[in-house]
């Protein structure tokens, strides 16, 4: 846990979910995600982007950004918090495909403003499971798979991990 960065109130949870489309070879990132609080002892909040098609992609996508960019003003010292490297990979798709928020996710990339937390959980614990998915490690702290508000079921998991800090 040592690795981590200091908290900042600013800090954010993210996650993303997408489908394929097998058919036609296409992926559609279809909600963008981010746990926060307004303070740093307040409740989390849930921020969700949300989109059903390529042009509604790119726009949540920009926006999804343009947040996190207006968050940094406030809070320079925050970091966005994922888990694994489908995150970052598929920002850089994204802001390639759509020709937008390139600079912004290359400075994410460059500067450390994205932190993997898989890196960390797999060198702090023995999971006992033959997969180290956030779905398996939520059943360390007994959250219950697919339970719960939306905020709960998309966040839980990573607020958990932050907690552990």
């Amino acid at each position: 846990m040592g690795a981590l960065p200091a908290a900042d109130p600013g800090d954010i949870w993210f996650d993303m979910e997408g489908i394929q489309d097998s058919v036609a070879g296409t992926k559609l990132e279809y909600l963008f995600g981010a746990c926060y609080r307004e303070a740093p002892e307040g409740k989390p909040r849930f921020k969700g982007w949300w989109a059903h098609n390529e042009t509604e992609e790119k726009t949540a996508f920009a926006a999804w950004v343009d947040w996190v960019e207006a968050r940094r003003r406030s809070h320079p010292g925050l970091h966005v918090y994922h888990y694994a490297a489908y995150e970052k990979t598929a920002m850089r798709r994204l802001a390639q495909q759509h020709a937008t928020r390139e600079a912004e996710i290359d400075n994410w990339l460059r500067s450390g403003l994205l932190v993997d937390l898989l890196p960390v959980v797999t060198s702090a614990i023995v999971l006992g499971e033959p997969s180290y998915s956030i779905k398996k490690v939520e059943l360390l702290y007994g959250a219950a798979p697919g339970g719960g508000d939306q905020r709960r079921r998309f966040g839980g998991g990573l607020l958990a991990l932050a907690a552990l800090r």
